[in-house]
């Protein structure tokens, strides 16, 4: 299961990391903050995901972290 959780993990990475929208984000920030804004950028992007994730799953946000943070 954790094995397939980091698959996972690394794909979604691969996807967005590669995605235009993202590297346009990264850019901005990257002349004052350098390698630190590919963690800027995944942070907004985390906060928008949480933020509007009604938008996205009809798993209630607080039900999934729930049973994200519960299952070992």
């Amino acid at each position: 299961m954790f094995l397939s959780g980091v698959q996972g993990h690394y794909a979604t990475d691969r996807f967005t990391d590669t995605h235009e929208i993202v590297k346009d984000c990264k850019a901005i920030f990257f002349p004052k903050y350098r390698h630190y804004s590919v963690v800027f950028v995944d942070i907004f992007f985390d906060h928008f995901l949480a933020v509007n994730w009604h938008k996205f799953s009809s798993v209630d946000y607080e039900d999934y972290l729930n049973g994200f943070y519960s299952n070992p």
